[in-house]
């Protein structure tokens, strides 16, 4: 049975071969392969222990394996990731882990939720009451830049 808990650092490894996996499979048609290779290169394991340290993760875990995750922004304003390994999708893993988050973030106080959703989530987010705000391309570390779209709820 799948359950949806906060992530503990070994969780770390499955976090970011599902992200991985996801920028791969499900990005592919929405973004260049540059893009796809510079934020590739960008997803070291010094990234993530950084955002598990800095904000709030949290897994979606079947039988110990991680199937997706989410990540909060330490200041709880920002959800800045959500992925559900690409065999998994459909299964609203995605929604529930999204529920998870806007609790956490509520708890925390924050009214108004902001999202940098990448172009292939921006219906996902829409279809959760997520508004559009903006586009703006995020600046990888070797200096590309990566479109998303800013989105409130």
């Amino acid at each position: 049975m799948l359950s949806i808990r906060k992530a503990n650092h070994n969780d770390i490894p499955g976090i970011r071969k599902i992200h991985r996996a996801c920028v791969k499979t499900l990005c592919k048609t929405r973004y260049t392969r540059d893009e796809i290779r510079a934020w590739l290169d960008s997803l070291t394991y010094e990234f993530y222990d950084r955002t598990y340290r800095e904000g709030y993760f949290a897994v979606a875990h079947e039988r110990g394996i991680v199937r997706g995750f989410g990540a909060a922004s330490n200041d709880r304003r920002f959800i800045t990731a959500l992925y559900v390994i690409p065999p998994y999708n459909g299964r609203g893993i995605g929604a529930r882990l999204l529920k998870r988050l806007e609790t956490v973030i509520a708890r925390a106080g924050v009214k108004t939720i902001t999202v940098n959703a990448s172009l292939n989530a921006v219906s996902f987010y829409a279809n959760h009451g997520y508004r559009t705000e903006r586009r703006y391309d995020l600046q990888l570390p070797d200096g590309t830049p990566l479109p998303y779209i800013r989105m409130k709820k």
